[in-house]
């Protein structure tokens, strides 16, 4: 019984893939995520938000780790839920990203080397995020997105750190970004995520992947 469920899944995916290739839309969830503390040098920052600050010297640079799946995509997106703000004033956020890995539980701004520029490429245009309305939160909170579909593909089946900088050398524009953990708002589906639409073709093949794995294991 639980080989024909096997084989039926894998044919309706492969079914899929061929009739409604275009609403395939997908969810990928992080690796890892936290924050490089500038001000703390040698803590680990594994809880709390992903907190964002430009200011020299008191730099904080959020870090989320993803596993790409190795297809070309049509779109994809970062999706960041902002709950937080340093002050009233909006900032800029900008996303960049580079292959490279981390442990959350373990970096730290004194053993990281992932403060260097090199390698790293820019995601989409800078984001303004708006100032806190209720003291310093974000009420409610904003979903925000950014278009990363050339990254994507750029670096599909490898696993990439995105950068989440703020783009302002003032103490008092920056932010948090949900975890995902679900820190702040108590719900880890409020975590950062990237949703992304393969190709027809590659859907396919990922439909006939799925269904060569199961005729290998059964044979």
């Amino acid at each position: 019984m639980r080989k024909s469920c096997l084989i039926m899944g894998s044919l309706l995916l492969v079914t899929f893939a061929l009739v409604n290739p275009v609403t395939a839309s997908f969810i990928l969830l992080p690796n890892d995520d936290t924050f490089l503390d500038q001000t703390s040098g040698g803590t680990v920052r594994d809880n709390g938000g992903i907190l964002i600050k430009g200011q020299s010297g008191q730099q904080r640079i959020g870090i989320i780790e993803f596993t790409l799946p190795d297809v070309t995509v049509e779109s994809a997106t970062l999706n960041l839920l902002h709950v937080r703000s340093w002050s009233n004033l909006s900032w800029k956020l900008q996303v960049s990203g580079k292959q490279a890995e981390f442990d959350e539980t373990a970096i730290t701004w004194n053993n990281s080397t992932l403060q260097s520029t090199v390698g790293v490429t820019l995601i989409g245009d800078p984001l303004t995020m708006v100032g806190g309305n209720s003291g310093q939160d974000v009420v409610p909170p904003q979903w925000r997105t950014v278009d990363m579909t050339d990254f994507f593909n750029a670096n599909k089946g490898t696993t990439v750190t995105l950068f989440l900088k703020n783009t302002d050398n003032d103490g008092q524009r920056g932010g948090t970004i949900e975890d995902r953990e679900g820190s702040r708002t108590g719900d880890p589906a409020n975590g950062p995520y990237i949703s992304y639409v393969p190709e027809p073709s590659s859907l396919l093949c990922l439909g006939l992947a799925s269904l060569a794995l199961v005729r290998r294991r059964f044979r």
